[in-house]
């Protein structure tokens, strides 16, 4: 079952391209890392990573931009693969925030 998810965080690979009877496609890692406090420190939880796909037209002309290392924002549906959690991108951004590391 597919489940709607946004999540912002960083490639971990750049994007590759793939090219199907269905059409065009492109997919890539992505790494988020979520934080909370405790007591007066962040904390960082382990990094969860997620294969991204893109096929609608709007966002595989965002596609060739990023690169390994950028922070994005993702929205879409959520589902597993295998071993692999995938999501099904609707919309794309690059993070206009910088990473800040403790």
């Amino acid at each position: 079952m597919d489940e709607a998810i946004t999540t912002v965080g960083e490639l971990t690979d750049g994007p590759e391209y793939l090219e199907s009877p269905t059409g065009k496609a492109a997919w890539f890692g992505m790494s988020v890392t979520t934080r909370h406090r405790v007591d007066d420190e962040w904390v960082s939880d382990p990094p969860v990573v997620y294969r991204v796909v893109v096929s609608d037209k709007e966002n595989l002309l965002l596609v060739p931009s990023l690169e390994r290392g950028m922070r994005i924002l993702v929205s879409g549906s959520l589902h597993a693969d295998g071993g692999s959690l995938v999501i099904t991108a609707e919309d794309i951004a690059p993070g206009i925030r910088t990473h800040r590391r403790a």
